[in-house]
């Protein structure tokens, strides 16, 4: 048989590891809290994400579907549309004075076919 053997604990170690044992018990509660409070964030995020997600694509859609109905432009015309498309694909690697310059080459563009009109 195993005989047991006692250890005297003083009242100042006891509740040293009372206290201890009271504060890793609440720090795990609160661990645990957070967590659940993370993981409904989480499901918020992708909700809203895939609700987004959703609403870009109806936007592209409407888009197309605009497209396929408006009339559709002149031969040359369409050439200065896609180059214009071209540049503002490139936009964002392009300087603030590049920019300002593709801004004037619209306007002018747009002065142009204003004077036509007149």
């Amino acid at each position: 048989m195993v005989n047991s053997e006692y250890v005297e604990v003083m009242v100042a170690e006891r509740e040293y590891g009372s206290k201890n044992l009271l504060q890793s018990q609440m720090d795990i509660i609160s661990m645990i809290k957070r967590e659940h409070i993370f993981k409904e964030l989480r499901k918020k995020e992708t909700n809203l994400k895939l609700e987004l997600k959703r609403k870009i694509d109806e936007a592209l859609n409407e888009i197309d579907i605009l497209e396929k109905t408006l009339p559709k432009a002149k031969l040359e015309e369409k050439k200065e549309e896609a180059k214009i498309k071209k540049e503002m694909q490139k936009a964002p690697l392009i300087s603030k004075a590049q920019k300002r310059s593709v801004l004037d080459e619209e306007l002018a563009r747009i002065k142009r076919k204003l004077a036509k009109l007149q």
